[in-house]
């Protein structure tokens, strides 16, 4: 089976993404079965988008010569540290709340869980006003049509 799982789906968490996947999958063939394992699915998230692409030679995969971006997860934390399967833990446990580092080309921009390149704060309250706005909106457009 070739599959790939893009980033630019609904989905603002990666990892959820692939317990999606991956329920979906099995739902699909109504038991579980060896091609709708956590495996299988982490290599779509990681290598098979790159493969659809033509870049896995270049990323996708931690090699010599390829970028490095990589995301590392706290498998400390108490959902998270039964490690019998890494990859089974990760994809049908992890969140992106896991996440305790982040590199991008060999640079840290996520230390400690904590992003460098954005205010986390910022962020955050531009949420919160825009969803108070959507809200409004939402609740005037009923109102109008009762």
């Amino acid at each position: 089976m070739k599959l790939t799982l893009p980033a630019d789906n609904m989905h603002a968490d990666m990892v959820e993404s692939m317990r999606w996947a991956l329920t979906t999958g099995r739902l699909q063939e109504g038991k579980i079965v060896n091609a709708w394992q956590p495996e299988k699915i982490f290599e779509a998230k990681t290598i098979g988008g790159e493969r659809a692409l033509g870049l896995e030679a270049e990323i996708g995969s931690l090699a010599v010569g390829k970028r490095a971006d990589l995301v590392l997860f706290d498998f400390r934390r108490p959902c998270l540290c039964a490690l019998i399967n890494v990859l089974g833990t990760l994809v049908h446990t992890a969140q992106g709340r896991d996440v305790d580092m982040v590199i991008v080309e060999g640079e840290v921009v996520v230390p400690g869980g904590e992003p460098l390149r954005v205010d986390k704060m910022a962020v955050s309250e531009a949420a919160v006003t825009a969803a108070a706005a959507l809200w409004r909106r939402a609740r005037a457009e009923q109102a109008g049509q009762l």
